[in-house]
């Protein structure tokens, strides 16, 4: 059994007439009514009645009928699915991110991400730099949001933004009457740093002193922009007791 047997069938059913069934379907009357033969052999039954130029559903074509016009609709059901399918875009997509971005820069561009393509599946990765790059490498990732740049060439990289990096010292501080740091001004300053594996302490090629006791410095939290959009939340320490006002001054690369 053909599908195209069952269009003519239903087509000659709604037409009552063979050759208007035929110039419907666009096909020759001779074609037509030779597959509604051939319909009828497969099935054992004749489902028309001919009357002259006329026709009329036997009983056994008149049951036939919504069986082969449900085939038909599930059929371009199906196709409809399909090209639905095919013109969506769906499946999973993973992503990695270093901790002190995402909540910042992820929450609404993943909301707007998944209203305009809710067939995705995402994921979210949350590590430090090393270890998002080992899912990359193993495939477990599709990309990765982190602080550039990223040693060797075996990835694709593009900034996403820029952020400047500031200095926050004390009002009192040696450096604090300038306009704008440089990093080689700091290098000489004790100051803490995230721990290995964490992009902050590379950024901009700034290398920590040796740190003083531990009950040198007092802190408090502070919010750190840095280049390439991400904020990175940390604890800024100074030394000294109470609390004294602060200053931030621009800091350059060089």
């Amino acid at each position: 059994m053909e599908l195209h047997q069952l269009r003519y069938f239903c087509a000659v059913a709604e037409a009552g007439s063979f050759s208007r069934a035929a110039e419907q379907s666009h096909v020759s009357q001779p074609s037509l009514s030779q597959q509604i033969m051939k319909l009828e052999d497969e099935l054992g039954a004749r489902l028309f009645d001919r009357l002259g130029r006329s026709v009329r559903l036997t009983e056994t074509g008149q049951t036939f009928l919504p069986r082969a016009r449900a085939v038909l609709r599930e059929l371009e059901a199906a196709r409809g699915d399909v090209v639905e399918q095919k013109d969506s875009i769906g499946g999973s997509v993973t992503i990695g991110v270093i901790p002190t971005v995402a909540p910042y820069f992820l929450p609404q561009r993943l909301t707007r991400f998944s209203r305009k393509y809710p067939q995705v599946r995402l994921t979210v990765v949350e590590e430090i730099t090393p270890a998002l790059l080992d899912l990359l490498r193993a495939s477990k990732a599709d990309l990765a949001i982190l602080a550039l740049p990223i040693r060797g060439h075996e990835f694709e990289t593009f900034p996403l933004l820029t952020e400047r990096l500031f200095a926050a010292l004390p009002r009192g501080h040696k450096l604090a009457t300038r306009r704008a740091l440089s990093l080689k001004d700091l290098r000489s300053q004790p100051f803490l740093l995230l721990r290995d594996g964490h992009c902050f302490r590379d950024t901009g090629g700034v290398r920590p002193s040796p740190l003083a006791p531990a009950n040198y410095f007092r802190e408090w939290p502070v919010q750190q922009p840095s280049q390439h959009g991400e904020r990175r939340h940390g604890r800024l320490h100074r030394s000294g007791n109470g609390h004294r006002q602060k200053v931030a001054l621009p800091l350059r690369a060089h």
